[in-house]
């Protein structure tokens, strides 16, 4: 039974990209790993009723639910779901732990205590203002995204990692084996990828995002670039990012271009007008650029 959250796509056997559906609820990609008796899931998505799906998909692919679950960092759209997964043990670094511990519980409070119809109408607002169909369609997403965020928003508990690791982490089962290794900053204070060495395929989470503009201000992009170094010498031969379609090695340059243009106009701090530089102009959420930037600009003034 196909989720309306997300589409499966079969990377290898036993292998999985969940890959978001727009504007359905899950926002980000997911994986499911069959490593032989044992099951590992990489990432939840946003919200709980996506995340039941992937449990669901995840006991008819493998014949059973998952006993691992992996986070590759802290933000929303790749953690709130670990609550539909009670027995699996979830897995992240001791640095992210901290930071959900901290931070996720924050936007989490933050959301039940918020009125929905409030961002929702806001939203509308603009959707009846604007002209461009491009936009147009991207804010109605945002405005599906909201609705399906807002459903369960009182049920919402923040599930914590059980254990935790640095730098590397190796999960075995009867038939192969993943591992878990920490880029350390990059997109965040600590980004966690998943390696099938022999199949050659990694889950790069948001150190590599497809066709829309990355979140750069809870990281850091000299960091990042270092990270995607790392990234390219694993060789893999596909490439599941964390938002976007399933890819191959090619897609980390785009990223990689994207942040060193960034540190350019940053360096400029503000004396001449900018727009969104001609290759990344019809990526997806381009007034993220601009957020981006003055993000830089504030870290270089401070």
């Amino acid at each position: 039974m196909a989720s309306r959250h997300f589409r499966l796509e079969r990377l290898a056997p036993g292998v999985y990209a969940a890959v978001a559906v727009a504007g359905a609820g899950a926002v980000a990609n997911a994986g499911i790993v069959d490593l032989g008796g044992v099951t590992l899931v990489f990432d939840t998505f946003q919200t709980p009723q996506a995340a039941r799906d992937l449990w669901r998909e995840t006991v008819e692919v493998t014949g059973r639910p998952p006993a691992w679950v992996a986070n590759s960092h802290w933000h929303r759209d790749h953690i709130r779901g670990n609550q539909e997964f009670p027995e699996a043990t979830v897995l992240a670094t001791r640095t992210t732990r901290e930071l959900m511990a901290e931070r996720a519980a924050t936007t989490i409070r933050e959301l039940k205590e918020s009125d929905p119809q409030v961002h929702l109408s806001r939203l509308e607002r603009r959707l009846s203002e604007e002209r461009d169909s491009e936009r147009r369609r991207r804010l109605a997403e945002q405005i599906s995204t909201a609705r399906e965020t807002s459903l369960e928003r009182n049920r919402l508990e923040l599930r914590l990692p059980d254990k935790t690791f640095e730098a590397r982490h190796e999960v075995k089962g009867f038939d192969r084996s993943c591992e878990l290794i920490e880029l350390g900053t990059g997109h965040t204070e600590s980004d966690t990828i998943l390696l099938l060495r022999k199949e050659r395929i990694v889950f790069a989470a948001d150190l590599v995002v497809v066709g829309s503009h990355p979140w750069l201000a809870h990281g850091d992009p000299t960091a990042w670039l270092a990270a995607l170094d790392r990234l390219q010498e694993l060789e893999a031969r596909v490439v599941v990012p964390g938002h976007g379609p399933v890819a191959g090695p090619a897609e980390v340059e785009p990223i990689r271009g994207y942040i060193e243009e960034l540190l350019r106009v940053a360096a400029d701090d503000g004396m001449n007008p900018v727009d969104v530089p001609r290759p990344y102009a019809r990526w997806h959420d381009a007034e993220v650029f601009f957020r981006n930037l003055e993000a830089l600009r504030a870290r270089r003034r401070a």
